[in-house]
């Protein structure tokens, strides 16, 4: 994509909008810009808006217009699209096209990680995730928690595996919807126009 500045016409148009950046010469965006279909939203790092679209976003009943509402978008490259609404903060990601985020608490990316607990109904299951992790991965961690050299192998393995330069930056791919949830941490999505994800309800 081709970004440029922000135009002086632009900013004061996206200030009377509700609009906030830690510093207007790091927003980019691609092409024309409409600022109607960006409102309420603080900016802050670097920020990249595709081409924001003049349609909208569906999935099931739910229908949202192209473009960036009251949210907090901090270093993100945001696709063409997209379709971004009541995100309170948004951190260090790169969003494909044609997605869908809406009431979201918290989605960072960063360089820590943390543990997660799936089947929790007593405690005591948590794993720590891992890049490509899959769901025969976590069985494994969550299922055997009685049998110590396997999970003292596989804390292993992992904490070296993270030890590795990794990107700082997460990844939603192409047609993604995410919304109604609390706090999402180090994800990347692996989305698609043909295959798209859905993530909805995660706390």
């Amino acid at each position: 994509m081709n970004y440029r500045n922000l135009t002086p016409d632009e900013i004061t148009a996206l200030v009377a909008n509700g609009c906030i950046a830690e510093d207007w010469n790091h927003v980019w965006v691609e092409g024309a810009l409409d600022a109607a279909r960006v409102r309420g939203c603080t900016f802050l790092g670097e920020v990249r808006i595709g081409a924001l679209g003049d349609s909208f976003s569906v999935d099931g009943d739910l229908r949202l217009p192209h473009g960036m509402y009251h949210s907090i978008i901090d270093r993100c490259t945001v696709g063409r699209r997209v379709a971004l609404h009541n995100v309170r903060i948004i951190s260090r990601y790169r969003i494909g096209d044609d997605c869908l985020l809406f009431n979201i608490d918290e989605m960072t990316c960063g360089d820590d990680y943390k543990w997660m607990e799936p089947m929790n109904e007593c405690g005591g299951r948590r794993i720590l995730p891992f890049g490509g992790m899959r769901l025969s991965d976590i069985y494994l961690w969550a299922r055997y928690r009685d049998r110590k050299r396997l999970m003292e192998a596989l804390e292993q393995m992992t904490r070296d595996a993270l030890q590795q330069p990794l990107s700082s930056y997460g990844h939603i791919g192409d047609a993604c919807v995410i919304k109604n949830s609390k706090e999402l941490h180090n994800l990347s999505v692996m989305s698609s126009a043909g295959s798209p994800t859905h993530i909805s309800g995660c706390t």
